[in-house]
């Protein structure tokens, strides 16, 4: 906004400038160290494939081996329309379509000040639109870890009541099996014990 001034002279425009190289420099640091479970998250383009080997992540989305999908690549501040195909299924997904709102920086003139300004604007419209996607995407996933944490208690709850002893059940079997155990050998004692009387006798 400063450089826009026509008050100014080509030195304090200078000074400008350089201070805004600085300040893109700092910021192509913070995007080359930006990384994320050792992953770089942004990462190099690749001009072939419009692909960054660095932003490579693998998903194991289901119980077995073979149902590990390929690779899949991200690439969201280069390209428009960023997918991913395997046998099975196509994915997309929206890049952020950031400018690169330092390009062609000089601020030599008020109305190069002021179409830096305007690039600055559209990747500040850009990060926002990112943020918001990325946003709704965390809330879909909140959403579906919470209906998966109730669906793992259901099922842990179920196999719980297939699975699990009634330990008051299996107590009044126990000691319905004793009671009964008990009176066998009681009945079995007093029919050895007519036998052993009338021995007595003719003894």
């Amino acid at each position: 906004t400063q450089a826009a001034d026509d008050s100014l002279g080509s030195a304090e425009r200078n000074a400008i400038q350089s201070e805004l190289k600085a300040l893109a420099t700092q910021i192509d640091l913070e995007v080359t160290q930006s990384t994320w479970n050792s992953k770089s998250i942004f990462g190099t383009g690749n001009s072939t494939t419009g692909a960054a080997s660095s932003v490579q992540f693998k998903f194991q989305i289901g119980a077995g081996a073979s149902s590990t999908n390929d690779v899949l690549k991200f690439d969201l501040l280069a390209k428009d329309n960023v997918s991913f195909d395997d046998s099975n299924t196509n994915y997309k997904a929206d890049g952020l379509r950031v400018s690169v709102a330092t390009a062609g920086r000089a601020v030599t003139s008020s109305a190069s000040a002021q179409a830096l300004m305007s690039n600055i604007d559209t990747a500040i419209a850009d990060v926002s639109e990112g943020l918001s996607y990325i946003g709704a995407v965390v809330n879909r996933l909140t959403y579906q870890e919470t209906s998966l944490t109730v669906a793992r208690t259901n099922t842990e709850a179920a196999r719980s009541r297939i699975e699990d002893a009634d330990m008051a059940y299996e107590q009044l079997q126990s000691t319905k099996l004793q009671i009964l155990q008990q009176t066998a050998s009681a009945m079995l004692a007093q029919a050895n014990a007519g036998p052993q009387s009338i021995l007595q006798l003719f003894g």
